[in-house]
């Protein structure tokens, strides 16, 4: 492995976390890294459907064994999930999409995708979202990021948010992309940063979807459908319909 330098110890001690799963064998960065985030986001998003629905997904789990079959050693990337779990509890910031501008991944497989500094995101954050904004027991805060690459922005809005008293209850974030793996990466760091909310695997001018996931926080508070009756509570749950969203009943 070349002697990359890397902005945070964390980066580097991800990277070669990734690279033990390996073995002796060359895989590349380019599939190394999407194989991470696809396994990452099935062992996330399967206890929330499961939670949810009292199954989970067939299909799905037969994709985790076969990605993980590739591998000699598969438990590297359980440490790596680790590594990405520390580096968002010491700061909540991009961490995956920041590893994947340092790993070069960037300049050629995502066909000319930049992602936005954390800087810059928390600048606009502030701009947007008022100083002495106060969480109401009455309404919650919605707010949409249509093209969230692997979740920058909506990380800067989670932390805003936090500092100023809010719960997940409070505010609901819907966060798009039309890029699979930039799917997963948005998933995999909104969920560890307990953001409720839902993550669409989906193109936001057209309107088409794939995918799309509740994360965990996103159910355990899920946002309610306002014109449904206050006694019949309903929560938007994922649908694979274009943006159609299907309203199911919750029960009490």
């Amino acid at each position: 492995m070349s002697q990359q330098r890397y902005s945070r110890p964390a980066y580097k001690a991800f990277v070669e976390a990734l690279h033990k799963s390996i073995g002796t064998a060359h895989v590349s960065n380019w599939n190394l890294y999407s194989d991470f985030l696809e396994l990452s986001f099935i062992a996330m998003s399967q206890p929330v459907r499961k939670w949810l629905t009292g199954e989970i997904d067939a299909n799905r789990e037969a994709r985790y064994m076969e990605i993980v079959k590739r591998y000699p050693n598969p438990n590297a990337f359980a440490e790596a999930l680790g590594i990405v779990v520390l580096g968002l509890e010491e700061d909540t910031h991009d961490f995956l999409g920041n590893v994947a501008g340092e790993l070069g991944l960037l300049e050629g497989e995502w066909h000319g995708q930049f992602f936005t500094p954390k800087h810059v995101c928390d600048l606009m954050v502030q701009m947007n979202l008022a100083e002495e904004d106060k969480p109401d027991p009455e309404h919650r805060l919605k707010i949409c990021e249509p093209a969230c690459g692997a979740g920058a922005m909506a990380l800067s809005v989670a932390s805003f948010l936090k500092d100023r008293g809010f719960h997940p209850v409070n505010w609901w974030l819907e966060a798009i992309d039309k890029d699979r793996r930039m799917f997963h990466a948005a998933y995999i760091q909104l969920s560890l940063s307990g953001v409720p909310g839902i993550v669409r695997n989906a193109d936001a001018l057209s309107l088409e979807q794939w995918d799309a996931e509740l994360t965990m926080a996103g159910a355990m508070f899920p946002l309610r459908h306002e014109a449904e009756e206050e006694n019949k509570p309903a929560i938007i749950r994922p649908t694979t319909d274009q943006f159609q969203l299907e309203v199911a009943s919750c029960g009490t």
